[in-house]
């Protein structure tokens, strides 16, 4: 259900990651995660531009850099 959302939504350009079991894994660790969900926005050169943000202020930040790459 959750890789057939992504599909839908057409949000394929960017990795997921899911943890179901809600335990923290080797593979949170590796990424530094500490919440689940957990966000990375990266640049065009895959630098990370922020992190953590969730809600409004994701909306937000995704928002004014979608105008900038205008």
């Amino acid at each position: 259900m959750w890789r057939k959302a992504i599909m839908e939504d057409g949000i394929t350009e960017w990795r997921h990651i899911t943890n179901f079991d809600g335990k923290y894994t080797e593979m949170m660790q590796s990424y530094c995660l500490q919440t689940i969900p957990y966000t990375y926005i990266l640049d065009e050169d895959n630098l990370i531009v922020d992190k953590g943000l969730s809600g409004d202020v994701l909306r937000k930040k995704i928002g004014e850099l979608l105008k900038k790459n205008k």
